[in-house]
């Protein structure tokens, strides 16, 4: 969608012949004639988790990263359902309803069965546009064909291409959040970006080897959220390279290229696909004020705990083997109130006489590999939304006793309810680690009034610096159903 499109879903006002008013819907905006006086009190907008269609994940699904199946439920108002493209080779819509608007689907999402024949046909014109250079997306740019070429040089057929392209893309860039979308070739010069940097890299580099490239917006998984996230789909066959070109006949294959799958993301949500990045949009700006998720069922691969380890407390060690998770508090007055929540594990650990001090261990499974900056990046971003008077310090390296961690430190105000618990208090202050070992990792925070933050960091640097994190065996084809009651939309 171009700007021109982007106006008509807008509105212009006008005074006395003269301008007043302008909103837009795509990007959601309102440009108003005021006073000097006016514009100086103007409070801008942060956007809030629904504006990034970030929501949480209703059920305690632990380890994401064995999901082997899942069935959610949509609901949204107005965007009528062919607006939307909910499924792929992975996704399908089991039921649908509308009334007066109001809309629910029901989807199954499961790996696909990627030795089934291909089954899906391009027009001409649609495989022109699926590999033409647009906004963000360039396979003309002379380094994204040079690189493409380097990158692929050993493959023999278009998913083996694809493949390594996901892993190049993957090793190249660092999972950082920048303030605008680039496009490819900015981010083949930067090395870094979110997850709309991947795709648009990514489908460059796809399209430079002409091969059809979509642009996909949807949901992903992970640390207890659904998050707002965009990946690609890509259009091969099992055809030698030299066929590629002229082949009608091939299959959607998921790729993202942040988490280097290919094929196989049960964690992904699909709710839309364009050619361009800004045909995404839309449906991005339609769904923030009314999409709702909940999950229906899933399914787990039984996976393997580590070697050796049980779950459980001895003395005053935890221990977590699903996790790969091992702490151990500075003493036996210490205790350890462990529960579960979906992607995690999340431990406190109470200090002697200290309940108004909170101490947390949580162990994390994540749908994909990450870098831990990135991640405490996503959590400050979603805190800038959430507290007042918020100030922050990192992400910052450190290595203790060994291990690599991500920190991070902030101040904000202390709630009502909060307030109550530490009178004479103003401020909270939260100092955080984070470190990851392949799909697992371990995040330790503490949480206090800042007057008496300094008191008990030592105690946080302890029990940071007996962390044992491993990465669990991958597990069997055996499937554990699990089942939930369908929440209705506002509960």
């Amino acid at each position: 969608m171009d700007a021109a499109d982007a106006l008509r879903n807008g509105r212009l006002t006008l005074q006395g012949g003269e301008f007043n008013q302008e909103d837009s819907k795509i990007p959601r905006y309102t440009k108003k004639r005021c006073s000097r006086q006016e514009a100086e009190q103007i409070v801008h907008w942060k956007m809030a988790s629904r504006d990034i269609l970030m929501f949480d994940v209703d059920q305690p699904i632990a380890r994401i990263d064995q999901l082997q199946e899942l069935t959610v439920k949509l609901s949204w108002k107005d965007v009528p359902l062919d607006k939307l493209r909910l499924t792929d080779g992975r996704q399908s819509i089991v039921s649908e309803t509308n009334n007066a608007g109001q809309h629910e689907a029901i989807l199954r999402i499961a790996s696909p069965n990627l030795s089934v024949a291909p089954v899906d046909v391009l027009t001409e014109s649609e495989r022109k546009e699926l590999v033409a250079k647009s906004r963000y997306l360039d396979p003309t740019d002379p380094e994204i064909l040079s690189h493409a070429r380097e990158w692929t040089k050993d493959c023999k057929t278009s998913r083996e291409i694809v493949t390594a392209l996901a892993e190049h893309v993957f090793q190249h860039v660092r999972a950082e959040t920048v303030a605008e979308t680039l496009s490819g070739p900015e981010v083949l010069k930067c090395k870094k970006g979110k997850c709309s940097e991947y795709s648009t890299l990514f489908a460059s580099l796809a399209r430079a080897l002409n091969i059809p490239t979509r642009i996909v917006l949807g949901e992903s998984m992970g640390g207890g959220y659904w998050a707002g996230h965009m990946w690609n789909e890509v259009f091969i066959d099992e055809i030698p390279i030299e066929g590629v070109a002229d082949q009608r006949t091939g299959r959607w294959v998921t790729v993202d290229a942040s988490a280097k799958e290919v094929g196989t993301a049960p964690g992904l949500l699909k709710l839309t696909h364009s050619a361009t990045v800004m045909g995404t949009q839309p449906a991005r700006y339609d769904l923030t004020d009314s999409l709702d998720i909940s999950v229906v069922n899933f399914s787990m691969n039984s996976g393997k705990a580590v070697e050796g380890w049980k779950t459980g407390i001895v003395e005053n060690t935890y221990t977590n083997a699903d996790y790969g998770l091992r702490i151990t508090a500075p003493d036996k007055t210490w205790t350890f109130e462990p529960s579960a929540k979906a992607g995690a594990v999340v431990i406190r650990l109470r200090l002697p006489k200290e309940d108004r001090v909170q101490l947390h261990v949580v162990g994390l499974s994540l749908p994909v590999t990450v870098d831990a900056k990135y991640l405490l990046t996503i959590r400050n971003t979603a805190f800038q939304t959430k507290y007042k008077e918020y100030k922050v310090e990192g992400p910052n390296p450190e290595t203790l006793n060994g291990r690599e961690w991500q920190t991070m430190q902030f101040t904000r105000a202390m709630s009502a309810e909060e307030l109550k618990q530490h009178p004479g208090g103003k401020t909270m202050k939260t100092t955080e680690y984070l470190s990851l070992q392949g799909n697992v990792g371990c995040l330790i925070n503490l949480i206090c009034d800042e007057s008496v933050h300094k008191d008990h960091i030592d105690d946080l640097r302890k029990v940071v610096a007996t962390v044992v994190l491993k990465e669990p065996v991958k597990g069997d084809d055996k499937v554990e159903a699990k089942t939930s009651k369908v929440r209705k939309t506002g509960e």
